[in-house]
């Protein structure tokens, strides 16, 4: 009998405008987030570092110092977890597009913010976030173990208690990018 897991899920919100940060605080708790938010990079790195959260969403259009910039340093900090990061940018244009993706954003929303689509993003991110913490922790000194534990997805609101069965090879996931992409499809 499998024990269920109560995962507090923290989302760290990045945006210099103070309307925006509780915009997205209204509508990341109500569905049952935890929200910290920040104005400036350096703000960022702190409550990175206190709450260790699940995902980030960052606006692109900050000053001193940009979005991008912010998300880059974000994911060079995050790096040994593999924090999903979600740009949201005012434009759609080709430079932004691969602005943001070359900083290290694992994906890109644009305004005006269409709520639903947003929440269905994180939860995709989540989800694949969720799987690499779990895949990470069963390791032992590099050596996967003989039956990998099951992974709870308190991150899918229609089925918080759904498990993970049937995992394939662990083997195959040799770069926790390639290993989110696999989980990401699930």
């Amino acid at each position: 009998m499998a024990l269920k897991m109560e995962l507090k899920i923290t989302i760290l919100v990045i945006d210099s405008d103070i309307d925006t940060l509780r915009c997205y605080e209204t509508n990341l708790v109500r569905i049952g987030y935890v929200v910290v938010q920040a104005n400036n990079c350096t703000d960022a790195m702190a409550l990175f570092d206190a709450h260790r959260p699940h995902l980030a969403i960052i606006e692109a259009r900050m000053s001193d110092p940009d979005g991008f910039t912010t998300c880059a340093a974000l994911r060079q900090r995050a790096h040994e977890t593999e924090l999903p990061i979600l740009m949201v940018t005012d434009d759609d244009d080709n430079n932004s597009v691969e602005k943001a993706f070359a900083a290290g954003a694992d994906d890109l929303i644009t305004k005006p913010v269409h709520w639903t689509i947003l929440r269905q993003r994180m939860r995709h991110l989540l989800r694949g976030e969720s799987a690499y913490r779990v895949f990470m922790e069963s390791h032992d000194e590099g050596r996967c173990l003989e039956e990998p534990p099951r992974l709870p997805l308190e991150v899918d609101r229609l089925s918080p208690t759904r498990w993970i069965e049937n995992w394939a090879d662990p083997a195959l996931y040799f770069r926790p990018r390639i290993f989110n992409s696999v989980f990401l499809n699930l």
